[in-house]
């Protein structure tokens, strides 16, 4: 058998493992015992002195910043000559090469379009997270055996074990229970991605500090916060087990939508163990009347997320979404991100949706203008001020005019015109309100590609109505 170079993490450095190599053939891996393999991979090693580590620390995050500032020079340079749309498809290149901070920067910036153009956000979001699949090996044995003492007896995994997703942060591969042979799904993160990621944020950090300096207006430093908040959220794999025990929760009584259940107690940061849910793209379902009912199906737990529960999932896109046909249900699956809002801000977010609805289009504007945070009140005069809220009195006549049918604006499209002309007019939105308002947009263009009549106004005005009845 040809040895397999098993790179294992055998210490901690910064909040995270550092790889040693081991050679060891893989089916001599394998019949090791847990315990076995954890004396092997957590044997002591040599550990340089502290200067000398503090050293080598530095001289990798100035290693890292020249690559990041070589890649990403050229997305800039062209972005200030104006050459928006190419700067844009050099970004989205950039970030293939500089690794998962890079991939989730970019597809973060694609949903901003309150502080990005159209253009912009459209070329960022052909970004897919996508990343090369590495196989289920000893590595990632050795991450259970580390997180998950014990998990062999009651889990069983194929040398070939099918992989069900490969994003960049981490992989869900296919397992089974050892007694019933029932199948799960076993999410575990890419090794040294903390570490990496850790790493990268530092000098987007950095970076943010200077460019606070160049463009005070678009506060840097705030946006690195809020993609810092976002990313670290989805290295936490006990995060995403508790968002899928609270949708569980929420949608207890509806037959129709399903969440994976997570195989507590094993999870952990970095691994997660859930029911295996076998589903099919939304696309794929046959026949108009179920399209229509999982459309309805889609809406009515859009409008739940929203108003009713102030949980919302944070990353719907249609890999995200599927259709289980022997139970003709909807299922959600990663639950790493989430939008929640604060007391005040979620009774905005009413407010802003009651003035929607009852076709206040000046009045929308006044409420943007008035609670955005820092208030756009000390920025905008008042002329400003007048300008942006007729413009907003405008697309909200053509909103409810047409009430959000795709065949007349488009799906989506009302959200993206909100946020492109806050952009235009320099007024600075509540970060959780685009995070909700991305995941209304999406949730809505999918349930669109289902039943085109689909009427989200109407059936919006109810629900928002009493959600602002019961926070008071």
């Amino acid at each position: 058998m040809i040895p397999l170079l098993a790179v294992q993490l055998s210490r901690r450095l910064h909040g995270d493992w550092r790889p040693r190599r081991i050679f060891f053939s893989n089916s001599r891996w394998r019949i090791l015992s847990a315990q076995s393999r954890q004396q092997i991979l957590l044997r002591p090693a040599q550990v340089p002195s502290n200067l000398l580590l503090s050293l080598l620390g530095r001289l990798g995050v100035i290693a890292r910043t020249v690559k990041l500032v070589v890649l990403w020079t050229p997305a800039l340079v062209l972005f200030c000559l104006g050459w928006e749309r190419t700067s844009a498809r050099w970004a989205v290149s950039a970030a293939r090469a500089s690794g998962p901070t890079s991939i989730k920067l970019v597809q973060w910036a694609s949903t901003r379009r309150d502080l990005f153009s159209e253009e912009l956000c459209e070329c960022f979001s052909e970004l897919t997270d996508q990343a090369s699949a590495e196989p289920w090996s000893c590595v990632y044995a050795a991450i259970l055996d580390r997180e998950l003492p014990g998990w062999e007896h009651t889990f069983l995994i194929r040398e070939d074990a099918e992989l069900l997703g490969s994003g960049s942060v981490a992989q869900v591969f296919k397992g089974s229970v050892r007694v019933n042979q029932a199948p799960v799904a076993i999410k575990v993160l890419r090794p040294g991605v903390k570490r990496q990621i850790a790493a990268d944020l530092a000098v987007l950090e950095r970076v943010a500090v200077i460019a606070e300096w160049l463009f005070p207006a678009w506060g840097p430093r705030d946006a690195v916060a809020q993609f810092r908040e976002s990313l670290e959220s989805q290295l936490d794999l006990l995060n995403e087990a508790i968002h899928l025990n609270r949708f569980r929760d929420n949608f207890a009584g509806n037959p129709y939508v399903k969440f994976p259940r997570p195989m507590s107690p094993w999870v952990s940061e970095s691994v997660l163990i859930e029911s295996f849910e076998d589903g099919i793209p939304l696309l794929s379902i046959e026949g108009p009347e179920k399209r229509k009912k999982m459309a309805r199906v889609g809406l009515i737990s859009l409008l739940q997320m929203v108003f009713e529960d102030n949980l919302v999932h944070g990353d719907l896109h249609s890999g995200n979404l599927r259709y289980i046909p022997r139970e003709d249900a909807l299922l959600f699956l990663d639950a790493g991100i989430v939008c929640e809002l604060v007391p005040q801000d979620r009774l905005n977010f009413l407010d802003l949706f009651e003035a929607i609805a009852l076709n206040e289009g000046y009045r929308v504007g006044e409420l943007m203008v008035e609670r955005t945070r820092p208030s756009s009140l000390d920025v905008l005069s008042e002329e400003a001020k007048h300008q942006f809220c007729k413009e907003m009195e405008e697309l909200v006549d053509q909103v409810t005019s047409t009430h959000l049918k795709p065949q007349d604006i488009g799906a989506g499209n009302v959200l993206q015109q909100v946020m492109a002309l806050c952009s235009r007019h320099g007024v600075r939105i509540e970060p959780r309100f685009v995070n909700v308002a991305v995941a209304m947009g999406i949730l809505e263009g999918l349930g669109n590609s289902l039943d085109p009549e689909i009427d989200i106004m109407t059936a919006a005005i109810p629900v928002i109505l009493s959600a602002k009845f019961a926070a008071f």
